[in-house]
């Protein structure tokens, strides 16, 4: 056997040995990019799967933002948790939903003794069993309530002006257990549990 055909033998059981590695499981050739980065590649049942990283040792999908933890996501529990957390400055007149027109009306009734006790007595007849005696928030008919009853010492309730008041009284608050009493005490009546709400001020 002359030195070619030696060549040609040796150069052929490479090829086969070669051929068996790649049967056996060997490395493949995955298809890349022209930058020889990330690519998509379609899954047995169409579409296509999350893009590849292709690296020497091994092919892994990468996670999408929708397998991530919690924490490595752009908004967290936490996040979501302060969101629910009152502002500052969310129970200014205009968190309260009271028109400025309405915010700006004067009181027509004096605070007077007269008055206050008035309004006092409607206070404890109407008002104490969700506001508490004292005014706290703290009444019976609040426990369990979505939205806590106003503690009208607040001074979210007492930056308010009596015309604001006024307006909360005779319409109630929307997404809440307060109620209107438009309907219920007459004006003067109102007016004389605005200015008893202003004893806590």
């Amino acid at each position: 056997m002359n030195r070619s055909r030696l060549i040609a033998v040796a150069v052929l059981s490479l090829l086969v040995l070669s051929l068996g590695a790649c049967s056996a499981g060997g490395p493949s050739l995955a298809p890349t990019d022209p930058e020889g980065g990330v690519i998509p590649h379609a899954d047995p049942e169409g579409g296509v799967t999350p893009p590849l990283h292709l690296t020497g040792e091994a092919v892994t999908p990468v996670q999408s933002a929708v397998d991530m933890p919690a924490d490595h996501q752009s908004m967290t529990m936490e996040d979501h948790a302060a969101m629910e957390e009152h502002m500052p400055d969310e129970h200014a007149t205009g968190a309260h939903a009271v028109p400025e027109e309405a915010a700006a009306i004067p009181n027509p009734v004096a605070a007077t003794d007269a008055s206050v006790a008035a309004g006092a007595t409607i206070y404890a007849k109407n008002c104490a069993v969700c506001h508490g005696e004292t005014g706290e928030g703290d009444g019976p008919g609040g426990v369990g309530l979505a939205v806590t009853p106003a503690n009208l010492h607040a001074d979210h309730v007492q930056v308010l002006t009596d015309g604001g008041l006024f307006y909360i009284v005779t319409h109630g608050r929307a997404e809440t257990a307060m109620p209107a009493w438009e309907h219920v005490l007459s004006d003067e009546q109102r007016w004389q549990v605005v200015n008893f709400i202003r004893t806590w001020r």
